[in-house]
């Protein structure tokens, strides 16, 4: 794949992100947490099993934790932050530190994969997913948020032709959405809207 049709495939998810933020309700208490790659660079593998059924994620490179919403909201460094997924057991979790809110190395994050899309390119593959999603309690507690329920997760993972990481972004809401199949579409546009960002930056 160039660079040229990855391009193509990020502004046609920015594009369906304008679609479905129109189409959505959002409540005035929503918050949106996300975990991305920042300045942790490239790290993890994902592998694709044959004939397209389970996939894979191990030690993907978190380094960025973003805040919307609560009470100390703002951009956050993420150390020793990792991420690991599998669609055979549906599971997702974050591992990490966030110094800035005193939180030690724990699990950030445990979520689960109710619905994924992947595409192999070869030079560049792109899998997104969406499902449920549950927060540390430690870091709920630190941003003024403890005992607010997440309603869906949604993940954003490129990988190159040998599989390993070079972006990866994770977001959760708390936003009332009408369908779930929405919320998670929007979630992958709000991550195509990042991705555009990310490489006009570079």
């Amino acid at each position: 794949m160039t660079i040229k049709t990855a391009k193509k495939f990020m502004k046609m998810s920015a594009l369906l992100g304008f679609v479905v933020l129109g189409s959505l309700s959002f409540n005035a208490a929503a918050a949106v947490i996300s975990f991305g790659t920042g300045t942790a660079g490239f790290g993890g593998v994902v592998s694709f099993s044959p004939g397209g059924g389970d996939f894979t994620g191990t030690n993907i490179n978190i380094g960025a934790l973003t805040i919307a919403g609560s009470t100390s909201d703002g951009p956050y460094a993420v150390t020793n932050g990792v991420l690991s997924f599998s669609t055979a057991t549906g599971n997702l979790d974050i591992q990490g530190s966030v110094a800035d809110l005193s939180i030690s190395n724990q699990t950030l994050l445990t979520g689960t994969i109710d619905n994924f899309f992947a595409s192999d390119q070869g030079e560049l593959s792109f899998f997104q997913a969406g499902g449920s999603s549950v927060l540390s309690t430690d870091l709920l507690s630190a941003i003024g948020l403890s005992g607010t329920g997440f309603e869906y997760l949604a993940y954003n993972i490129e990988s190159n032709e040998l599989g390993q990481v070079i972006n990866t972004g994770v977001v959760n809401t708390t936003s009332v959405v009408p369908l779930p199949a929405a919320a998670w579409l929007f979630g992958s546009a709000i991550l195509g809207l990042l991705g555009i960002a990310r490489r006009k930056k570079a």
